[in-house]
């Protein structure tokens, strides 16, 4: 099966796709994968496809839509040597997405590469028409004028980045080769950047034993507008961090560390260690598993973890993001209705979105909250000679190396194995409920070597009410453990106490209050309430200090 790919002659955001293969059935079916690894959630590609036709010898086949990622070759028949051919609208822009600019193109072939049916294990050569100028980067092996692959899916996890403005630098490691590929109007430190990249990744080598290919590229764009985000593959990743004009800030560092060691722990950590749901991708067909806390929530932990350990993050930096962590999951009001692992099961209804008030948490923070308590854990009761290393170097090794899926039983059996003891409490209650963990994390940073403080909002409407409210009067969220929601998000504070003012003068009244009479609106009405102050304390969160 070939692919060739090139520039549209008509529009610059559009790429020409032809694919040439033998057919397996009659009406021959193609397919563009419902989802990519790394999103859990359905992917609507399809949308950027136009123009789709098929050939055979100079005969021209009906290529028709028969679901939201199927399309049948009709007429063709088993044995025929199809061209397929079709317009692909490259504007996806992130970081898993196909996207083409004047200046630099990034494909992903999960995003827009078609597999005929049957084919799926069948060798592939793809020949792509860059531009002249364009300097290519990509972990995909080049066989003359075409890049091979040994199967569809690794055509799909192996990405290419290539454009005018392109940056490069490498480093070995015992026997790998690891590359860093920068793109955009940027000047690099390399010796800085080079030197950090060094530390984060001889830890994580130390941890699972070595490196498990021979080489690794770091596909970073650095494009003109915000943004944030990154996808593993197993010898590379795609990274997409803006803006450039940021480039040298301390934060936008800090960001690009911080996300490159998350995603090279991604390459024994999902890539390698699978869940058993996952072996192989099924990609034209949602697939649920509960182990996200473990693919991603683990990543989380150790991806900032190791940056600190390896001493390319200070301590400041590194408690810096320990309390990013932590605010997000003590004000995610979701934690109180859904546990991690249930979350990570409905990643594919919104997983990725708020979603509505206080439905869910989160499998990357939750997650990692939950890995820093099993680290502690483990850490205190074998005064460090143990920890939440010595559980996936077990996961590495019994699975990924093996290439088995595990589940959560596995993880929960390797686990208790280091710890040589029942760990069904913490799973219980930390994984699979829905407990409340100020406890356990404010014991667990202290076994750590961190102080920690429990603080409240400054906002005395959130405080003390439970209401946190944005500069307009809007209510944005509410606690979710109030015994009755008053006032819900979407509401419109109008006035307090018969006064119509700011919403720091709402805050003052409710700082010295103990009743308040609110006006609001909600949905064009207008609504009076009595809200009384109580002991409880509302928004509560824990800090390092």
């Amino acid at each position: 099966m070939k692919f060739y790919i090139s520039p549209s002659p008509s529009h610059p955001y559009f790429l020409d796709f032809k694919i040439s293969f033998v057919c397996t059935t009659d009406d021959t079916l193609v397919k563009l994968p419902l989802w990519r690894p790394g999103r859990y959630q359905v992917q609507t590609f399809a949308k950027n496809i136009r123009n789709i036709g098929a050939e055979s010898n100079g005969k021209a086949f009906e290529v028709r839509n028969v679901s939201r990622n199927t399309w049948s070759v009709l007429g063709s028949q088993e044995g025929d040597e199809i061209i397929l051919h079709y317009e692909y609208y490259a504007r996806h822009q992130d970081a898993g997405g196909t996207w083409v600019s004047n200046d630099f193109w990034l494909i992903n072939g999960i995003s827009c590469g078609m597999l005929p049916e049957g084919l799926d294990q069948e060798e592939i050569d793809v020949i792509i028409d860059f531009p002249l100028n364009f300097e290519v980067a990509t972990a995909a092996v080049k066989k003359a004028d075409s890049y091979h692959f040994s199967n569809f899916e690794e055509w799909t996890e192996t990405p290419f980045m290539a454009g005018s403005k392109m940056h490069h630098q490498s480093f070995v490691m015992e026997d790998s080769m690891f590359h860093i590929w920068l793109h955009g109007n940027i000047q690099p430190d390399w010796t800085q950047i080079v030197t950090d990249f060094k530390k984060f990744t001889r830890k994580q080598l130390d941890i699972f034993g070595g490196f498990p290919h021979s080489e690794f590229h770091y596909l970073c764009l650095i494009p003109s507008f915000r943004h944030y985000h990154g996808v593993e593959h197993p010898t590379s990743t795609v990274i997409t961090l803006g803006p450039a004009v940021d480039f040298n800030d301390t934060t936008f560092y800090e960001n690009l560390l911080g996300i490159s060691s998350h995603e090279l722990f991604h390459v024994w950590n999902i890539k390698g260690i699978r869940p058993k749901e996952l072996k192989p991708y099924p990609l034209f067909e949602e697939v649920y598993f509960d182990t996200g806390y473990v693919a991603e929530g683990v990543t989380t932990y150790f991806g900032d973890e190791i940056l600190y350990r390896s001493g390319a993050y200070s301590k400041e930096q590194y408690k810096n993001e320990l309390n990013k962590l932590l605010t997000r999951h003590f004000e995610n009001q979701g934690r109180y209705a859904l546990s991690v692992a249930d979350s990570s099961l409905e990643l594919w209804t919104d997983g990725y979105e708020k979603g509505i008030p206080a439905r869910k948490t989160s499998i990357y923070v939750k997650g990692a909250v939950a890995a820093l308590i099993l680290d502690s854990m483990i850490k205190t009761k074998f005064d460090d000679q143990k920890s939440l290393d010595d559980v996936m170097k077990l996961m590495w090794e019994r699975f990924g190396e093996n290439s088995l899926g595990y589940t959560s039983e596995d993880y929960k059996t390797i686990s208790e194995e280091v710890f040589e003891a029942s760990l069904d409490e913490y799973f219980n209650n930390v994984i699979f409920g829905t407990d409340l963990l100020e406890d356990k994390v404010q014991e667990a940073l202290h076994h750590l070597g961190w102080e920690t403080e429990v603080n409240f909002p400054k906002e005395a409407l959130a405080k003390y009410y439970g209401l946190k409210v944005d500069t307009k009067g809007i209510i944005v969220d509410t606690a979710a453990r109030k015994t009755s929601q008053d006032l819900v998000e979407g509401d419109k504070i109008i006035s307090i106490n018969d006064i119509v003012g700011s919403v720091d003068s709402y805050q003052k009244m409710a700082s010295q209050n103990d009743v308040l009479k609110v006006i609001y609106e909600r949905d064009s009405q207008i609504f009076a309430k009595e809200l009384y102050k109580k002991k409880e304390l509302y928004f509560a969160k824990i800090n390092v200090t």
